[in-house]
């Protein structure tokens, strides 16, 4: 179960997971208890990750989403640092990067006619 004592989103647990190896520890307690399929589960995880990336361009499309989770042969770019997340260049001395999630900080302007 999810529990730290610091402040970050999920999006910047799931990055450590991968990044450690250990995404399956993304999953609920019961669903990883039933899951048949730890391979399909960690393929979730990583489409999940594709589909953040920082340039649109290496993002998925629909259809290759579509493509990648119903096909278990088709071959799967790595994720990178996931787009939504900051604080890219602070290395530790260990030279672990972390990553902090930004909260989304949206203007919204509505135009309406008088």
């Amino acid at each position: 179960m999810y529990n730290s004592g610091e402040q970050t989103s999920l999006l910047s647990h799931a990055w450590k997971l991968w990044r450690e190896g250990n995404a399956l520890a993304l999953l609920d307690e019961l669903v990883a208890r039933e899951c048949r399929d730890s391979e399909a589960a960690l393929r979730c995880v990583q489409v999940g990750l594709l589909c953040v990336q920082e340039q649109s361009e290496e993002r998925p499309h629909m259809a290759t989403v579509f493509l990648m989770l119903s096909n278990q042969r088709a071959v799967m770019p790595q994720p990178r640092h996931p787009g939504y997340c900051s604080d890219r260049g602070s290395a530790s001395t260990d030279g672990e990067y972390s990553s902090t999630c930004t909260v989304n900080d949206i203007t919204v302007t509505v135009v309406e006619g008088r």
